[in-house]
This record gives structure tokens, C-alpha cells and sequence, in this order.
């Protein structure tokens, strides 16, 4: 698989090019809002930051008919792993080692929010599993585990923004993720005790982002790999906007027009 495809408007296509980023929303944003829930710890998914695609090489009516205005957006097909990543090294502080992530989501530019992003430090690529198992789309996440005369409090988002319905396989969705967690690395290097770090890490069931989206650069060099369909509902205004947006702000951009006749 080397292309990914989103199916959005021409309004926030004009924002991605003109901008260059992609914007990832919470779990508490999307369509079906059952993927933000844990059958233990509340709507844990709030945490869990999102971008949708398809790797379905043909155009999806259905798909056209959800994500783009009377099917007159576009689809944008990109390589996959598009974003800009940076490495950040240690700073002789709380940061001990080094990681890679995404310029968004160094320590740097969430501190003054109060957050972090969680191991490992960027958005993954995950194909989504469709199934019926409740267990599995709500799935419970808090566990404990008995150390000696102690017990150990885990949480564990990892099926967390993975699992849909099979009502929602015509998809064939692929997404990035990432996880931004209500502290910061300070909080947690200054945390002196396990009961510290346990109050830490039970603001994942208290506490709210105040904020449900962030913007991911996207690589300069991957743009150049760009290619836009327009939705076979576009009218010849809507078709002179494209190409005037694609001339304007990325003119290496191939541009189609879709191969459905729809009325």
C-alpha cells in the first residue's frame, strides 16, 4: 500500500494546501461517537486524536455521499506517512531520551496546554478492525495488579480508535492516531512518590483536553505527490475553484475529475 485517500470538501481543501497540515480530531468528534467509550473508565477515547482515510483504490459512492458536500469535494490521495517529523533530544532536564515526533506535538508546544503526547511520540497507521465484539468496541481498560502487599493500577488504550462496528466496513478505513494525555513530562518527572504518579494518571477519568483538535504539518516533499479527484457532482465553478486553488498554492498536483456519472 503506498497511497491513502480522504474524501473532504473543497473549502478544507483549500485550508490543508493552504496551510499545509492535516487537521486530527478527537474521538468525542467523530461520526460514531460509541468510539470514545471504555466499559471501565468513561469516554477515555476523548484522548485519542484522529485523521480518517481509505486505502480503497476506487471512489466510493458512499463515501462521496458522507465526507463531501453533495458529492462536489474531492479526494485526496497522498503517500502514506505524510507528516513532517522532528527529533528532539535530551535537554539535560526531565527529557532523558531522545524521540521523533511531529512538530505539534513536541513537549515544547503542549506544555503551555498542560499535556503530552503519549508513547510512541506520533501518529501510527492503523488499519481498522471491524467487528460485533462488544468487548472489543467498548472494551474495558483498567486492570490491577498485585505486587506483594501492594497493588498496581494500569490503563491500557492501546484497542482504543481501532474498532468499529461491521456496519461500517464499506469504509475501508485506514487512520492515524496519536494520544495527547492530560500532563505534562514535567508533572511526571517531579511526581516524588507512586502515589503521585497514581493522581497523575487518574485525571485520564477526570479531566478534559480544552481543546478537540490539533493540525499536523505535513512533509513539503510528500505534497509533491499529491493527486486530486473532483466529486463527480462538482459543477464547472466548483471544478475552475480546484484547479485555481491547486495553481495557486501546489501546482505540482495532478488533478481528475471523478470517473462516476451520477445525476
Amino acid at each position: 500500500m503506498q497511497f491513502l485517500y480522504h474524501y473532504t470538501s473543497i473549502e478544507t481543501l483549500a485550508l490543508i494546501l493552504r496551510n499545509k497540515t492535516i487537521r486530527f480530531s478527537s474521538l468525542s468528534q467523530v461520526d460514531d461517537m460509541e468510539e470514545q467509550k471504555t466499559a471501565d473508565y468513561g469516554d477515555l477515547g476523548r484522548f485519542c486524536f484522529v485523521s480518517c482515510w481509505t486505502a480503497d483504490l476506487e471512489e466510493s459512492i458512499p463515501l462521496w455521499n458522507m465526507y463531501t458536500p453533495n458529492m462536489a469535494g474531492v479526494r485526496i490521495r497522498l503517500p502514506k506517512d505524510p507528516f513532517k517529523i522532528v527529533r528532539i533530544l535530551p535537554n539535560g532536564g526531565y527529557l532523558k531520551e531522545p524521540y521523533v515526533t511531529h512538530p505539534a506535538l513536541t513537549n515544547e508546544c503542549l506544555l503551555e496546554k498542560n499535556c503530552s503526547v503519549n508513547p510512541n511520540y506520533r501518529a501510527n497507521l492503523q488499519k481498522i478492525i471491524y467487528t460485533d465484539d462488544k468487548s472489543k468496541l467498548i472494551p474495558k481498560v483498567h486492570t490491577e495488579i498485585v505486587k506483594g502487599n501492594s497493588r498496581e493500577s494500569k490503563v491500557s488504550i492501546k484497542d482504543i480508535g481501532i474498532y468499529k462496528r461491521r456496519q461500517w466496513a464499506f469504509e475501508k478505513e485506514y487512520r492515524y492516531l496519536f494520544f495527547i494525555v492530560p500532563w505534562s513530562i514535567k508533572d511526571l518527572a517531579t511526581a516524588k512518590s507512586v502515589k503521585d504518579q497514581q493522581q497523575i494518571f487518574s485525571r485520564l477519568k477526570t479531566n478534559y483536553l480544552n481543546f478537540s483538535y490539533i493540525d499536523l504539518d505535513l512533509d513539503p516533499v510528500i505534497l509533491n505527490d499529491m493527486e486530486i479527484t473532483i466529486g463527480p457532482r462538482a459543477n464547472q465553478a466548483q471544478k475552475e475553484i480546484v484547479h485555481s486553488l491547486i495553481a495557486t498554492l501546489n501546482p505540482s498536483t495532478k488533478i481528475k475529475e471523478s470517473s462516476l456519472e451520477i445525476n
